[in-house]
């Protein structure tokens, strides 16, 4: 099950069905390792009936499809898992994780690494090719957001995809079966928290990591942490 915590970090997905990178409000939460510091997000696994997906057989990685880019290396929609996991190197303090995927069909896998910090989050099909991957840093700079937003937008050019909210703000762009996302939101002592996306459409939809639902959620996500700090004064 996602984890809320008193940590400001937007969410989208407001259910237990959907991937959670945020507080909400409540008292805060131990992470994987133990500690009381701020959670990292995790692909949620619900009780509830988790939404269904059906993909073809994924292609080979092509070269000139959308990527997370992370410095020179890129994650891509069908990349070998073990490949993608290479891309960012899992902190010291992380834990790995396997777990049922919080989406139905194509025998899918979730699995990756999770931190006090920073976590990486694949699904994946059986075959070990990636459908989603997703990446999140919690506490960072104005600066170090600008400049992933700025390394993606280099290689694939400005989207109009945009969702702006008080604390959330979020881009998107599309290309053949692939979607990028990256959304960030501000976090306690003036820092942030971002997390990018790559992944199959249809599987994004699932989760509602599209332009529609951020819409919405980010709108829910405002409220909440509007209430949130009503209750604190």
């Amino acid at each position: 099950m996602p984890r809320l915590a008193s940590s400001a970090i937007a969410f989208w997905a407001c259910s237990s069905l959907v991937l959670v990178f945020a507080g909400c409000g409540s008292s805060g939460n131990a992470d994987v390792s133990g500690t009381s510091s701020a959670p990292t997000p995790q692909l949620a696994t619900a009780s509830a009936e988790k939404p269904t997906v059906s993909l073809g057989a994924l292609p080979d990685p092509d070269p000139d499809s959308l990527a997370l880019v992370v410095g020179e290396q890129r994650i891509r929609l069908g990349e070998l898992e073990q490949d993608a996991l290479g891309v960012i190197t899992k902190p010291k303090r992380a834990l790995a994780f396997e777990q049922e995927p919080p989406v139905e069909g194509g025998n899918l896998k979730a699995k990756g690494w999770e931190g006090p910090k920073e976590s990486l989050s694949l699904i994946t099909t059986q075959g070990g090719r990636v459908v989603l991957a997703l990446w999140t840093k919690e506490g960072v700079q104005e600066s170090y957001v600008n400049g992933l937003v700025a390394d993606h937008e280099r290689v694939y050019g400005s989207t109009r995809d945009v969702v702006i909210t008080e604390n959330c703000h979020y881009w998107f762009w599309a290309r053949g079966s692939s979607r990028l996302m990256i959304c960030t939101s501000k976090g306690p002592k003036g820092t942030q928290g971002v997390a990018a996306a790559i992944g199959h459409y249809e599987v994004m939809d699932a989760l509602r990591m599209s332009e529609g639902d951020a819409e919405k959620d980010a709108s829910r996500a405002e409220q909440v942490l509007s209430q949130s700090a009503k209750a604190k004064k």
